[in-house]
């Protein structure tokens, strides 16, 4: 069985503006494999931005909308249990849930996003050409 392998390779600051432009909140490639080779990092230091870079490229955001669903469909069951205030009704309740989870969903793909902006931003620091210096994010 041959299974394709999505495998990124950093070698230089362009790389690294071009991994920037296509960090978007929707529809980033997966990626199975990052190497990271820029001559100003040593191979432990490659290792751990390989893997940050990774890590937050493929994050999809559920994490967080799983929690915020867990945490809002906890809050819809004990806040009418320690107070006063009454529960929703069904649709009011299912309304609820499906905004806290769309809403953690974007908020952690909003998160991933920064991450991974953030460092393509120092490791464009440390190669020193001055590219990714952050001042064309939004």
């Amino acid at each position: 069985m041959d299974i394709a392998r999505s495998v990124l390779v950093l070698d230089d600051t362009i790389d690294l503006a071009e991994l920037r432009e296509n960090a978007r909140w929707l529809g980033r490639q997966r990626v199975d494999d990052v190497k990271v080779h820029l001559h100003v990092l040593t191979a432990d230091e490659a290792a751990v931005a390989a893997h940050r870079i990774r890590r937050t490229t493929n994050d999809c955001g559920c994490r967080w909308g799983e929690s915020l669903l867990a945490l809002t469909a906890l809050a819809l069951w004990l806040v009418p249990v320690a107070t006063d205030v009454t529960r929703p009704g069904v649709l009011g309740s299912i309304l609820l849930l499906l905004t806290a989870a769309v809403g953690g969903k974007l908020a952690g793909l909003a998160a991933s996003r920064a991450r991974l902006r953030s460092e393509l931003r120092r490791l464009g620091a440390l190669t020193g050409r001055g590219e990714l210096d952050g001042r064309d994010l939004p």
